[in-house]
């Protein structure tokens, strides 16, 4: 009777101890619990909330290059006196190398990690953002334009590079919500902020206004930007070896924040660094994801919508101007459409989001 007891009694401690684990996975689903989040990166909230709020401002750097431009193309047609056509044509090289450039530099990020792109990516976009203030050439316009976009456009999937990093697809969608605010923001304010500049300041300030913008970001990421790559940090070397991964606090602090490999030898780390295999330099990698049908309709309809808005804009700058005879401030006033648009969709996707 006794071993029955006991035997039952063992049955039944199992039995609550499965459902104890069951509801916690079932909580860690909705969201109550992280503990499984927690294990997945060893950043804390804050340090999380820090790197996500700096990668949405870079992400805000290829949207609002493009957007407070199209105040500024009349004025520019005008300054170097070709068509309406030419002109337009500095839109249109600045989209084809942001549909490009991504592609090589998200690969560079997967094999180095995310900091030397991030430094390197805004370096070339303040060189172009000079080049762009003190040139005076219509040939010079177009090639600095490239550059600019080339610099610019690999922050937007950069950002939810990062975003992958650090948090575990349970709480990836929030995370990744915050970069496309960063994304609505600029592409909903950018043409508002280029009338006003090329308005009282000249067409110029618009590039003085970027390089102000991301020289400031640029410096703030060198100081406290820590490196996410999980392919360059894990949980037993939480800062990078190599010192160009690291940030200026980082540099100081490493040695009392790094914890050692606890129980695993120096030389077997180095047999598993050595045997894992690191995935090289391939920009064409991203094209794999038209095998998928799905993937390619979803992809194919965004790009036909986002190509048609940008035809409006393009085309809206230089015509409004002519027919209505408005300034660049009133021009950049007539983008509001777009904030708006925008506003409601985001609304609308907030009241019929279904919870993870």
């Amino acid at each position: 009777m006794n071993g029955t007891i006991q035997e039952n009694d063992h049955r039944n401690h199992d039995t609550n101890e499965s459902r104890c684990n069951e509801g916690t996975i079932m909580n860690d689903s909705q969201g109550e619990s992280r503990p499984a989040d927690t294990s997945y990166s060893h950043f804390t909230n804050y340090e999380r909330i820090f790197i996500i709020a700096m990668a949405a401002l870079a992400s805000l750097m290829s949207p609002i290059s493009s957007q407070i431009y199209y105040p500024a193309l009349p004025v520019l047609a005008g300054h170097y006196r070709v068509s309406d056509t030419l002109i337009n044509l500095s839109v249109t090289v600045y989209m084809i190398i942001q549909g490009l450039a991504p592609s090589f530099m998200s690969s560079f990020a997967d094999t180095s990690g995310r900091r030397p792109v991030y430094i390197t990516c805004f370096l070339i976009y303040a060189a172009a953002n000079v080049g762009l203030a003190l040139q005076d050439s219509y040939p010079a316009l177009m090639v600095l334009r490239c550059i600019q976009s080339a610099g610019s456009s690999a922050t937007t999937s950069l950002g939810y590079g990062v975003a992958a990093d650090i948090a575990s697809p349970s709480q990836r969608g929030k995370y990744m919500g915050l970069i496309t605010t960063g994304l609505m923001t600029a592409l909903s304010l950018g043409p508002i902020l280029g009338g006003i500049l090329v308005q009282w300041l000249g067409w110029r300030s618009i590039f003085w206004f970027l390089l102000i913008l991301s020289g400031s970001y640029l410096l703030v990421y060198i100081i406290t930007m820590p490196e996410t790559s999980r392919k360059v940090v894990t949980d037993e070397h939480r800062v990078p070896r190599s010192w160009w991964s690291k940030s200026l606090v980082q540099q100081f602090t490493s040695r009392r924040h790094d914890p050692p490999t606890s129980n695993v030898p120096a030389h077997r780390v180095q047999e598993q660094s050595s045997t894992t295999k690191k995935p090289g330099f391939n920009p064409l990698r991203s094209l794999k994801i038209f095998r998928d049908k799905a993937a390619s309709i979803v992809i194919l309809h965004i790009g036909l919508a986002y190509a048609l808005q940008i035809a409006i804009m393009t085309n809206m700058a230089n015509t409004f101007g002519q027919l209505y005879h408005l300034n660049t401030f009133k021009l950049g006033l007539c983008f509001l459409y777009a904030t708006i648009l925008l506003l409601l969709l985001g609304g609308y996707d907030l009241l019929h989001r279904r919870p993870l």
